[in-house]
């Protein structure tokens, strides 16, 4: 090996009618488990090819995956963003930026009705009520990033298991049913602290929000600032838990299988 070469992991082949149960899990996860972020995106990329994509909520891991595909060369794989007509003007902007600063393929999809064409066939605000607001995540986030994502094998993700819950127990590869492919976790062994050291070492373009009390930035209606003290994700819909304090409602909106896979749980 040539000084300054990356080794890469062992390939793992799939053929392009790859669907969950083709992939050996337990030895892809055994080889990769100990390879960096960006080995891991490499061996997405060389596994799948214009098969595997990248979903982004525009947050600090998301920044940070963007980020490694520009520096690994791989700007061409797909970026997933759901718009979902509720997003903060920051999100949107820090959205553009990357394409322009990164040369990232960003591309941008919509669900099925505007909130004006939604708010006129519920005749009020969904992300309001509980019952309703699991139902406005679902038609404005879950049903449009599906869409999207099932042309594709594999989708790279940013969760982390040291987030907790149904995520500490992720896989670097797991299935996803949903989507008939799989879910590639290149962060799945970092921390926050890890995520601030890149962004800070690498001048990584990233949500302003997150300066102003703001660690996780979802639709603007359902996200607030959070508290000194707080858990990190007690802005996300806010106004529902205090509307209901004797009842537990959920802190993801489901877009990720894991999460919903634990709210599930909850409700067994």
């Amino acid at each position: 090996m040539r000084k300054g070469e990356k080794k890469m992991p062992e390939m793992v082949m799939v053929n392009q009618d790859a669907s969950p149960g083709n992939l050996d899990l337990e030895s892809v996860n055994l080889k990769l488990e100990s390879c960096s972020p960006q080995e891991i995106i490499r061996w997405g990329f060389e596994t799948f090819g214009a098969k595997m994509a990248m979903m982004s909520s525009m947050q600090k891991t998301a920044s940070v995956l963007t980020h490694m595909l520009f520096t690994e060369g791989l700007q061409e794989v797909e970026i997933i963003f759901i718009d979902t007509g509720y997003h903060f003007p920051e999100t949107l902007r820090l959205r553009d930026q990357m394409i322009e600063i990164y040369g990232v393929n960003i591309i941008t999809y919509y669900p099925e009705k505007t909130p004006q064409a939604q708010r006129r066939e519920y005749g009020r605000e969904l992300y309001q009520k509980d019952d309703d607001y699991q139902l406005c995540c679902r038609l404005r986030k879950e049903e449009p990033y599906l869409r999207a994502a099932r042309p594709f094998q594999a989708i790279l993700s940013g969760l982390m298991r040291s987030e907790g819950g149904a995520r500490k127990n992720i896989g670097v590869v797991s299935e996803d049913p949903r989507i008939g492919g799989y879910k590639i976790h290149p962060l799945a062994n970092w921390d926050r602290e890890r995520v601030e050291d890149y962004l800070k070492k690498n001048r990584v373009l990233y949500n302003p929000l997150h300066d102003q009390g703001y660690p996780s930035i979802g639709c603007a209606p359902c996200t607030t600032p959070v508290q000194i003290g707080e858990d990190e994700r007690a802005g996300r819909w806010r106004h529902i838990r205090e509307a209901n304090p004797d009842k537990e409602t959920k802190l993801y909106c489901g877009i990720n299988f894991s999460d919903q896979e634990l709210e599930k749980k909850k409700k067994a």
